[in-house]
């Protein structure tokens, strides 16, 4: 079964500060926004260098992509963000 809701882990550096971590998840949250199958993403922070995004896919009938394929892409596009995994 298809999914429209996606929860994304991002991990920072361990020498990242708080505000740092911030930015990082913003950085991924733009990159994230700019697939063309995503209707919107929302940003958490954790105490530390962890966070996550909440991920809403556009309907399956608006997608061009499975989730999986929209995973696959959104992993793709983040890797290579300086200072996250």
């Amino acid at each position: 079964e298809d999914t429209v809701q996606i929860r994304f882990s991002v991990q920072g550096a361990e020498d990242l500060s708080f505000q740092g971590m911030v930015d990082a998840q913003e950085q991924v949250a733009a990159v994230v926004r700019r697939n063309p199958n995503v209707d919107a993403a929302s940003v958490w922070v954790f105490g530390g260098n962890g966070g996550s995004l909440s991920i809403r896919l556009l309907p399956r009938e608006r997608r061009t992509a499975s989730a999986d394929e929209v995973i696959a892409q959104l992993r793709q596009a983040t890797a290579g963000l300086p200072g996250v995994r």
